[in-house]
């Protein structure tokens, strides 16, 4: 995709939870800011990422992304709540942005994809039913009943 969209390698920061350390992940994606306080390089003369690529465990936990503009997984997590806090990263008091753009791509037809976000779908319901958060008059055994996971 870097290649179609014509999009500079130093413009890209490449984070995985699970080959990088706490250090190395925080080392690159220093590369996303202006770093004020350089003795070597004026602010304005520092070129800074403009893309953070990133699993949804890398980048969904413990990250601001107050100059944020955009959050796009490509494809579902299967713990829907680490893709919400993966969009929350940019929504947050002290963006610098008016406007942010959230996505989720999805292949069309994609049975693995389909199954996730049934198994998420059927997670959130499990919890109604749980935390007895239903509507009044519907059982539970109807919320389940409705709900497929192939």
């Amino acid at each position: 995709m870097r290649h179609i969209l014509k999009i500079d390698s130093n413009d890209i920061i490449e984070v995985n939870s699970l080959f990088m350390t706490a250090s190395q992940r925080t080392s690159a994606l220093d590369r996303f800011h202006v770093n004020l306080d350089s003795d070597k390089i004026k602010p304005e003369n520092q070129h800074t990422a403009r893309f953070i690529v990133a699993t949804s465990s890398a980048i969904a936990t413990g990250l601001t992304l107050a100059e944020g503009i955009s959050v796009c997984f490509l494809e579902p997590d299967y713990n829907a709540h680490t893709m919400e806090q993966g969009w929350c990263r940019h929504c947050r008091q002290g963006n610098k942005n008016k406007l942010v753009h959230s996505w989720l791509c999805l292949n069309e037809g994609n049975k693995t994809e389909k199954r996730i976000l049934d198994t998420n779908g059927l997670k959130e319901k499990i919890k109604q039913v749980a935390a007895r958060k239903l509507a009044p008059g519907e059982p539970a055994a109807e919320v389940l009943s409705n709900t497929s996971v192939e």
